[in-house]
């Protein structure tokens, strides 16, 4: 039951490593004028995870 899950959450990594610039300049775009800097994307997505 444990493998399946780990195996996904590495995949969903290895997906976040790929493609966090991309979505970072996605965020940009949307919310250019909220965000100033990668930390506070940062901030602003690891929040919306919770």
């Amino acid at each position: 039951m444990l493998m399946p899950y780990m195996f996904n959450l590495e995949i969903k990594l290895q997906y976040l490593g790929v493609y966090e610039d991309m979505m970072y300049i996605m965020y940009q775009l949307m919310f250019g004028l909220q965000i100033h800097n990668k930390q506070e994307y940062e901030m602003m997505e690891y929040t919306s995870t919770l």
